[in-house]
C-alpha cells in the first residue's frame, strides 16, 4: 500500500541525510534522528497489523490515509530543507509538529491492531478480495511452497494403488490454485497418469454443467482436451465420465470446493479400481470439514496451509498490491540495501523482480539472449486495479487523454505518467498536471516527441525524470535545478552542459541522439562527469569519454560505483580511464576501422558483459588488441563485430569458463573454416549467434557446447553444413536459420528429421527464414 511505501521511503531519506552529515544549517543532527525514530516506531506497527477483519477495513483504509498524508507532508519538508528553500521556517515548532502528527498515526495504529487481535470472530469475516487471473505454465516455479510442492507430488507418485484424495485447505488468496496447477502441469506429474482432468467448483453450481466440464478438460496421452463428448443429462454425462475413466490411472483437479455435498455427488463418478488415481482438492473451509471429505472416501487426512514467501504473513489481494507498489518504488530509495558485501542494488531489485513474475503479478514479453528479463508487462486485470487504488492513494496519476479531469484532492501524487507526449504540448493540460508540485516521479511514455514547453519547471523535488522519448533542441536549464534526480533520461543532440554535474545524487543518466550522429573525437560528456561517484550507469548514443584532467589524482577510482557504459569510443577507454571505474560490469566500446586498438580490460575485475564493434569493417583488415587479445574471466557475455579476427584467437574465447551468450557479427571472425580443436569446449554456452560470418566449414561436435540451448545462424551465405553432432546436445532447445546457404538449411532439416523421428526429441525446434527462392 502506498502508505507503507511512503513511511518506508522516508525512512530511507532520513538516513541518507544523517549517512552524507551534511545538514542544512537550520536544521540539527538530533532533530533528524527523534524524526527517524517516530519513523521506524510506526513502520514497526504497521509491521504487526494482521488481517483485516471486514467489518474494519473502513477504519483501517482511514488510518492509511492518515499515515500517507503525515508522511507526504514530511518528506516535503524534509526535501525542501536539502533543496535549500524551506516553504516554511524549519524550527523547533515545524519539527515538533511533524512528530505530533506522525506520532498521532502510530497510536492508532497500535490500537487498531489490538482491536484486531482481540476480536475473537475476527477471523470468521476477513475481508475477501476477488483473486486475480492467472496464466500457469509447467515452467512457473512455486515460490516459498517448494515444501508443499514436494510433499503433494510425493503422494502423488506414491506406489499406493487405493485412491488418494489429497486437500489443499486455507484462506483466499494465498496460493491453494497456482500451487494445485504448477503440480496439475508439471511434466513429471503429467506422465504419471493416462488421464488428467480439471474442474473449477464455486458457491453456486449446477452439477451437470460441472460433470461436462470435466469431460471436455480430460486429457491423455492419445487426445487433446476437448475430444470427449460433453452433450448430454446429467445421469448420461456421469455414466460417460465413470466409464471413461474406468481401469485408468487418473488425475483431477477439483479447485474451490465450498461444501461436503458438492464432492459426495462428484465422487460417485470417479471409479476407484485400485489403479493409483488421485484426486487434488482445494477448498477454503475449516479444517475439520475437509478432514471430513478425505475421510469419507477413504483417501488421505492431508492439509496443506500454503505460504508464499513474503506473502506467508498476509493473503489480501491489497497486499499483493502493496508488494507490486514497493517494487515499483525502487526508482526511489525504497529497495532496502544489499546484505552482502557481494550483492548490489541492481541484483536486490532484480530479485524482486523475478518474485514478482514468479508470482504472476507481472509477465515476461521478451528476455534477453542470457534469459535474464528484458520487457515484463503487468497484467490487465492486476494493472486496472493497481491503477484505480494508485489513484486514490495519491501514489501513481497516469494522464492517457486530453479531457481527463484532476480532482482538488489529486494534486498530491507523487508519480505522474504520460502516455501520449502530445498531450503536454496542450497548454490546458499542461497548466493542469504542473499543479501536482509534490510529483517525484515523471514517465513520459508516449512516441517520440518535440516538446516546446518547460514541462517540468514546477517539479522541484522530482527524482526520477524519464524523457527518452521527448526531443530537446536546446538543454533545459531546468534540469539544472532538480537536485534529487537519480534518474534521468532525454533525447538531445549536442553536448550536456557542465553543470550537470550539480546533481549529485545522479545514478542513470541516459542520452541518446536522433537522428543518431557520431562525431568522431568528440566528447558529449563535459569533463565535470568526473565529479559524480554516484553515477551507476551511463548509456549514449556513440561518444567519446572525457580524459582524464591533470588536476585529477589518477591512482584512485573516481566512478567507483559505475556499472554500466555503453557506446564509448575505444580511443577513449584508456588504462587510467579503465582503472577509475573498477566496478563495471557491462561495457560497450567502438571503433571506427580496424586497426590498432588499446584493450585493456584486466583493470575490470567485475566485467560481465562486453561488447565491441568496428563500425566500418573491412575484409581485408583486422584489429590488432593492445595488449595481446584477453579478457576478465568473470564475462557472461561477449559479443564482437567487425573485428576481422582469425578463428585462432577463438582459443582466448573457448577458455573463458562462465561465458553463456557469444554473439559474432559482421565479420568478427575471418577465414574459411572454423575448426575447434579438442580443448576448445564452451562449457557453459548456451546462446550462440552466428551472423554474416563468411565462413564455409564449421568443424565442431556435441563435446564442444555441451550445454547450448539456442543456436541462431543468420546471413552465412556460404556455409556449406552444420555440424550434424549439434543435433545431440542434450539441452538445445532452437536451432534458427535466416537467409543462410541451401546446404546449411538442408543440413539443419537432416538434423530436425533426425532428432524428432529417431531420437523423439520433441521439444526441439528448428526455424528457416528465407527471403529469396
Amino acid at each position: 500500500m502506498a502508505a507503507y511505501s511512503a513511511v518506508t521511503v522516508f525512512r530511507h531519506t532520513l538516513e541518507q541525510l544523517l549517512d552524507c552529515n551534511q545538514l542544512p544549517p537550520h536544521v540539527s543532527k538530533t532533530q533528524i534522528i527523534s524524526l527517524r525514530e517516530n519513523i521506524c516506531s510506526l513502520q514497526s506497527s504497521l509491521d504487526k497489523l494482521p488481517f483485516v477483519p471486514k467489518l474494519k477495513s473502513d477504519k483501517m483504509k482511514d488510518l492509511h490515509t492518515r499515515i500517507r498524508e503525515a508522511i507526504y507532508t514530511a518528506q516535503d519538508e524534509v526535501d525542501y530543507w536539502i533543496r535549500g528553500h524551506s516553504t516554511q521556517r524549519s524550527d523547533e515548532k515545524t519539527m515538533k509538529k511533524l512528530e505530533d502528527d506522525i506520532k498521532l498515526v502510530e497510536h492508532d495504529a497500535v490500537v487498531l491492531e489490538e482491536e484486531i487481535r482481540n476480536d475473537p470472530t475476527g477471523d470468521l469475516f476477513l475481508e475477501s478480495s476477488p483473486q486475480p487471473s492467472f496464466n500457469f505454465s509447467g515452467k512457473d516455479k512455486i515460490v516459498g511452497q517448494e515444501e508443499e510442492f514436494k510433499l503433494v507430488t510425493e503422494w502423488l507418485e506414491s506406489d499406493d494403488k487405493a485412491r488418494l484424495v489429497i486437500p489443499i485447505i486455507g484462506m483466499p488468496g494465498i496460493g491453494k490454485t497456482f500451487l494445485a496447477r504448477s503440480i496439475y502441469d508439471h511434466k513429471q506429474i503429467r506422465n504419471l497418469f493416462d488421464i488428467r482432468a480439471w474442474v473449477t467448483l464455486s458457491q453456486y453450481y449446477s452439477y451437470q454443467e460441472v460433470l461436462s466440464k470435466i469431460l471436455n478438460t480430460m486429457e491423455s496421452k492419445n487426445y487433446q482436451a476437448g475430444h470427449y463428448a460433453t452433450q448430454g443429462d446429467e445421469q448420461t454425462l456421469l455414466q460417460r465420465l465413470h466409464q471413461e475413466l474406468y481401469n485408468l490411472k487418473y488425475l483431477i483437479v477439483v479447485d474451490d470446493v465450498w461444501d461436503t455435498k458438492a464432492w459426495d455427488r462428484l465422487a460417485l463418478a470417479l471409479p476407484d479400481k485400485e489403479t493409483g488415481s488421485r484426486i487434488l482438492l482445494t477448498t477454503r473451509i475449516l479444517e475439520d470439514t475437509g478432514r471430513s471429505i478425505a475421510e469419507k472416501c477413504n483417501g488421505l487426512p492431508l492439509s496443506i496451509m500454503v505460504v508464499g514467501g513474503i506473502l506467508s504473513e498476509r493473503a489480501e489481494l491489497e497486499y499483493w498490491i502493496r508488494i507490486e507498489e514497493d517494487i515499483a518504488a525502487a526508482a526511489v530509495g525504497f529497495l532496502p540495501k544489499p546484505e552482502l558485501p557481494t550483492q548490489t542494488l541492481e541484483l536486490v531489485a532484480q530479485k524482486a523482480l523475478v518474485d514478482l513474475v514468479q508470482r504472476n503479478l507481472i509477465s515476461i514479453s521478451e528476455r534477453s539472449s542470457n534469459g535474464r528479463i528484458k520487457v515484463c508487462l503487468m497484467r490487465d486485470s492486476i494493472r486496472d486495479l493497481v491503477e484505480i487504488e494508485s489513484e486514490k492513494e495519491k501514489f501513481f496519476h497516469c494522464r492517457k487523454k486530453y479531457n481527463q479531469q484532476l480532482e482538488e484532492g489529486m494534486k498530491k501524487q507523487r508519480r505522474v505518467s504520460i502516455h501520449i507526449n502530445l498531450l503536454m504540448s496542450l497548454e490546458e493540460v499542461y497548466e493542469t498536471t504542473k499543479t501536482i508540485t509534490s510529483a517525484r516521479t515523471l514517465l513520459y511514455l508516449g512516441p517520440h516527441h518535440h516538446h516546446p514547453l518547460p514541462f517540468f519547471l514546477t517539479f522541484d523535488l522530482l527524482r526520477v525524470l524519464d524523457a527518452f522519448t521527448v526531443y530537446f533542441a536546446d538543454f533545459p536549464d531546468e534540469i539544472l535545478q532538480l537536485v534529487h534526480l537519480t534518474y534521468l533520461s532525454l533525447t538531445y543532440n549536442h553536448e550536456l552542459p557542465p553543470e550537470i554535474s550539480l546533481l549529485k545524487k545522479l545514478q542513470v543518466l541516459m542520452v541518446r541522439r536522433k537522428p543518431k550522429l557520431i562525431f568522431i573525437g568528440v566528447s558529449f560528456l563535459p569533463d565535470e562527469i568526473w565529479e559524480m561517484p554516484e553515477l551507476r550507469h551511463l548509456w549514449f548514443t556513440e561518444t567519446d569519454f572525457p580524459t582524464l584532467q591533470p588536476n585529477i589524482p589518477q591512482n584512485r577510482p573516481l566512478l567507483l560505483n559505475l556499472q554500466t557504459l555503453s557506446y564509448i569510443n575505444a580511443a577513449s577507454c584508456t588504462r587510467d580511464v579503465l582503472r577509475s571505474m573498477p566496478s563495471l560490469k557491462k561495457l560497450s566500446m567502438w571503433a571506427v576501422a580496424p586497426g590498432v586498438i588499446g584493450l585493456y580490460l584486466d583493470e575490470l575485475k567485475q566485467l560481465e558483459a562486453f561488447k565491441f564493434t568496428v563500425l566500418h569493417p573491412s575484409p581485408n583488415k583486422q584489429v590488432e588488441f593492445e595488449p595481446e587479445i584477453s579478457f576478465p574471466q568473470t564475462l557472461r557475455k561477449l559479443s564482437l563485430s567487425g573485428c576481422g579476427l582469425p578463428w585462432d584467437a577463438m582459443e582466448v574465447v573457448a577458455a573463458l569458463p562462465n561465458l553463456e551468450v557469444l554473439k559474432l557479427r559482421e565479420l568478427a571472425f575471418n577465414g574459411e573454416a572454423w575448426c575447434l580443436e579438442d580443448h576448445h569446449v564452451f562449457d557453459k554456452l548456451k546462446f550462440l549467434l552466428i551472423e554474416y560470418i563468411n565462413f564455409k566449414r564449421w568443424i565442431a561436435d556435441m563435446y564442444h557446447f555441451p550445454g547450448l540451448e539456442r543456436l541462431y545462424l543468420k546471413h552465412c551465405y556460404e556455409l556449406e553444413e552444420i555440424p550434424s553432432d549439434i543435433g545431440f546436445i542434450g539441452p538445445l532447445e532452437l536451432i534458427e536459420l535466416v537467409d543462410c546457404s541451401l546446404q546449411a538449411v538442408e543440413s539443419a532439416e537432416i538434423i530436425k528429421r533426425e532428432q524428432e523421428v529417431d531420437y523423439e526429441k520433441k521439444d526441439f525446434q528448428v526455424r528457416i527464414y528465407c527471403s529469396y527462392e
